[in-house]
C-alpha cells in the first residue's frame, strides 16, 4: 500500500483538503479518478462526461492533465494530489 495527500475542491461541500489517502501500489491517475467518482468525492461535474478531460490533477504541483498520457501516470507514496474542477466563470 502507499498513502498520497489528496485534496479535492468544488465537491460542493466542505472541501477535502490533505487526506491521507491509502491506495494499492500501481494505482494510475485513471484508477484514483475512478474510485474517487464511485465515492461521489470528485468535483461537481456539469454535463456527461466519459472521461475527466473537465478536471485539473496536480500531482505535486505538476498538472498532468497537460501530459500525453496522463491517466497512466503512476502514484507513489508520499505523493500530493489536488483535484479541482477546471470551470472558470467571468
Amino acid at each position: 500500500m502507499i498513502e498520497i495527500s489528496l485534496s479535492v475542491f468544488g465537491i460542493g461541500k466542505e472541501p477535502i483538503n490533505k487526506l491521507s489517502y491509502s491506495l494499492r501500489v500501481g494505482t494510475t491517475i485513471l484508477d484514483l479518478l475512478h474510485e474517487l467518482d464511485e465515492k461521489t468525492m470528485l468535483p461537481m461535474r456539469f454535463g456527461e462526461q466519459d472521461d475527466y478531460q473537465d478536471l485539473l490533477i496536480f500531482v505535486n504541483r505538476e498538472n498532468v492533465m497537460s501530459k500525453d498520457e496522463e491517466y497512466r501516470t503512476l502514484l507513489n507514496n508520499q505523493d500530493r494530489v489536488v483535484v479541482l474542477s477546471a470551470m472558470a466563470g467571468g
